[in-house]
């Protein structure tokens, strides 16, 4: 059986152990496309199905891709979702394939972990901040938002980095 990440509106509650294993394949997966010179550029919780049995994923709805561009290559027409939208397309009219995609991989995660998206408009975007919606929010797991979530996208990680996260790194297979 499959499911969304956010299925009749609301999100699955997954274990930690199990969205390290999700984002772990969201990540390795995007790689892998890029390898193949495809960005997907919708990448957000309706467009990732799980296995409920081993939680393998898919990822679906191919519409926005694009052919993958690399540093200094960036894209001037935005194809994606409002809540996913990375800060320099608002800022700058332009975003690169590897920060818009770990940008919306931190959208993703965060909708995962909190049931919600962090941004809802535009000005929430460029504000830089995320709200916490409770606060036993462990560091690892604020350091991996954090990474996803860099205003600049130049330091924003790429998602190499991202799967060398401490949160990722203690991630253990069943």
């Amino acid at each position: 059986r499959q499911m969304c990440i956010r299925d009749s509106g609301k999100p699955f509650s997954f274990t930690h152990n199990i969205l390290k294993k999700i984002f772990t394949q969201l990540i390795r997966i995007n790689l892998s496309i890029f390898a193949k010179g495809i960005v997907h550029r919708d990448i957000k919780p309706e467009n990732i199905l799980v296995n409920l049995e081993d939680y393998s994923i898919k990822i679906i709805d191919f519409g926005s891709a694009a052919n993958f561009r690399g540093r200094g290559e960036p894209f001037r027409e935005f194809q994606g979702t409002l809540e996913c939208m990375p800060p320099e397309w608002i800022l700058n009219g332009i975003y690169e394939s590897e920060p818009a995609t770990a940008w919306s991989i931190g959208v993703t995660f965060y909708f995962s972990v909190f049931g919600r998206y962090p941004f809802r408009t535009k000005q929430s975007i460029i504000s830089g901040k995320f709200p916490l919606p409770y606060s036993n929010v462990s560091n690892e797991l604020l350091q991996f938002l954090d990474s996803c979530f860099q205003m600049n996208s130049t330091k924003r990680f790429s998602l190499h980095q991202l799967l060398n996260t401490s949160w990722l790194k203690r991630y253990e297979k069943h």
